[in-house]
């Protein structure tokens, strides 16, 4: 639905896509900008921002579980999310924890969908970028 929009050139659900696709490819550039400095709040304001435009593009590409897991994630704090991949039914979320909330974040998440799989990951001390 998303390509037939974009190639339809025309009417309402092109420009929502394009427009959709747009801010997609700024927020890119965003998310690196705020890695390079080192920025993960910053950082995982983007990735909210970027699941909102993905919502923009399409509505079935953040499926009913990510929303699930979203809403658990943002009623614990969580700094940010993002719905990776194809989303929908599939792909997989990334969240990103606020201070200290790891531990009952992974669990209230897992717990949303016992299939899932939570692994907990953590940036790497001392990282330089050039």
């Amino acid at each position: 639905q998303v390509i037939n929009a974009m190639t339809g050139c025309g009417g309402a659900e092109h420009d929502r896509a394009r427009h959709a696709l747009r801010r997609l490819s700024s927020l890119a550039g965003d998310a690196a900008a705020a890695l390079a400095d080192g920025q993960v709040d910053p950082w995982a304001e983007v990735l909210v921002a970027s699941t909102e435009a993905q919502r923009d593009l399409h509505a079935g590409l953040v499926g009913a579980a990510h929303q699930a897991a979203i809403d658990v994630a943002a009623s614990l704090g969580a700094a940010g999310w993002k719905v990776n991949g194809a989303g929908g039914d599939g792909g997989s979320l990334t969240v990103v924890a606020g201070a200290g909330g790891a531990d009952e974040l992974g669990a209230a998440v897992a717990a949303v969908d016992p299939t899932w799989r939570v692994l907990r990951l953590r940036c790497a001390e001392g990282l330089v970028v050039t």
